[in-house]
């Protein structure tokens, strides 16, 4: 590969990042260690790839551009009066117009709490703020790598805090333990903690306890760490996060909503009518969490993408209850989607739905928030013949190695192991060479009928 060799394969970002003023906690790593080196660029560029290019750039907040606000929120924290924030003395107080969240965190010296309700934008938050925290560890090597967690699986074995993120580390990002423990012991990982309201109400102190011991023992207390949660199941915990500072995403305002929609050009009237429908049915019926939900940026991308059209067909009804218009909402945006979808596909929209909302239960009901293929159970599967697919799949992305396949390959055979269809799995892996800067890799499905 040439002068390539030191590069991670899928390139570093050529913006340049002012770094004079940024935070630097200090870490062990070696310049000398190619290995070490090796192992960092590596992981960072792992990171891009899931969490930036994957997912945030993928993801449905694309539909409008929307500049979220923020509010200071120092009555959510242990210790409210240590916040370093000093324009955040009060509760509600707007953070500056044009204040991004990268700023906000090295303005708390990298201790951070993000608020709001479902569907407000607080993992957009999140994976903007690993989008520049990867920027800096790339441009730095004294800086910790930015390493996205949920704490859903915090519950299902109750590790010492270290402990379950050396585990997540090896069986989310393939990095095996040894090298994890090192980074974890030298203080080279900045933990992203997403969904601190998905660990079970009666964990949730203790979760916030672990935390908070992690914190208190790295780096003298001043290792950096931020936390996602919804408001309503924080503000509602005894226990507090021991964090330096914290953030709310307050509901969108009607000029956010309107600028938004006004983006649209001629699609901008079904999805304000759709929007509009929402909120004066939520106030109709006093229901003030159906009216703050249809203020999110959830529900403005959704309808966006819903609706594109002058059909009015799957618009919600006016008369409908709250929970009935959402439900209607959602069901136009997953019928969009399944329209959009390959005509060639063996699946129809009502078995990818269907298999989909099973997947769903399934993840709920284990604690799971991401599905991997390797975190998959035999007895979630109810007949013999698919848990010898399981069997079958797991054997397979052992011997291919999961970090070639990767997460793509594990869905797409994962549906074959759900759905129990009959076929004839063709892989090619992987071709060689660089295309555009990334791997390439052909993956072929050919399904026999019957």
């Amino acid at each position: 590969m040439g002068n390539n060799e030191n590069k991670p394969a899928f390139g570093q970002d050529d913006q340049q990042i002012d770094t004079r003023n940024t935070p630097v906690w200090p870490i062990n790593l070696t310049p000398t260690d190619t290995q070490q080196h090796q192992n960092r660029l590596g992981m960072l560029e792992k990171m891009r790839t899931y969490w930036i290019e994957g997912f945030l750039d993928q993801s449905l907040h694309k539909a409008v551009l929307l500049e979220l606000k923020m509010e200071y929120k120092p009555d959510a924290l242990a210790y409210p009066g240590t916040m370093l924030v000093q324009q955040s003395d009060q509760p509600g107080t707007p953070v500056p117009a044009g204040t991004t969240i990268a700023t906000v965190f090295d303005q708390c010296s990298g201790q951070l709490l993000i608020l709001g309700s479902p569907g407000s934008g607080k993992t957009t938050m999140l994976l903007e703020l690993a989008r520049t925290l990867i920027r800096r560890a790339e441009d730095q090597d004294a800086l910790p790598i930015p390493v996205v967690f949920h704490l859903a699986s915090w519950v299902q074995q109750r590790y010492q805090f270290d402990t379950w993120l050396m585990e997540e580390l090896n069986s989310l990002y393939d990095v095996p333990k040894a090298v994890a423990q090192t980074w974890l012991n030298a203080n080279e990982i900045l933990p992203l903690l997403d969904g601190l309201n998905e660990v079970p109400a009666d964990q949730r102190e203790a979760c916030i306890a672990a935390i908070n011991d992690y914190t208190a023992q790295q780096a003298q207390g001043g290792m950096p760490v931020v936390v996602c949660s919804r408001l309503a199941d924080y503000d509602v915990l005894t226990r507090k996060l021991q964090l330096q500072g914290a953030v709310l995403l307050p509901p969108l305002t009607d000029q956010q909503m309107d600028a938004a929609i006004q983006q649209l050009g001629n699609r901008a009237e079904p999805v304000a009518s759709v929007l509009r429908t929402l909120r004066e049915s939520a106030q109709q019926h006093a229901d003030t969490a159906a009216e703050e939900l249809a203020r999110t940026p959830l529900l403005l991308h959704v309808a966006t993408l819903a609706y594109q059209g002058d059909d009015t067909s799957q618009r919600p009804s006016p008369e409908a209850p709250p929970a009935a218009q959402q439900h209607q909402l959602f069901q136009a945006y997953v019928d969009r989607m399944c329209e959009q979808s390959d005509e060639n596909t063996p699946y129809t929209p009502q078995q990818t739905q269907h298999w989909l909302r099973w997947l769903a239960g399934r993840l709920h009901q284990n604690h799971q928030i991401m599905f991997q293929l390797e975190r998959m159970q035999p007895w979630w599967l109810h007949r013999s013949s698919q848990r010898g697919l399981y069997v079958l799949g797991s054997a397979i992305v052992a011997g291919a190695g999961a970090l070639l396949l990767g997460p793509l390959f594990s869905l797409l055979l994962a549906l074959v192991i759900i759905a129990g269809l009959a076929g004839l799995l063709q892989l090619v892996l992987p071709l060689g060479g660089m295309v555009d800067g990334q791997m390439g890799f052909v993956l072929v499905l050919e399904w026999a009928s019957g």
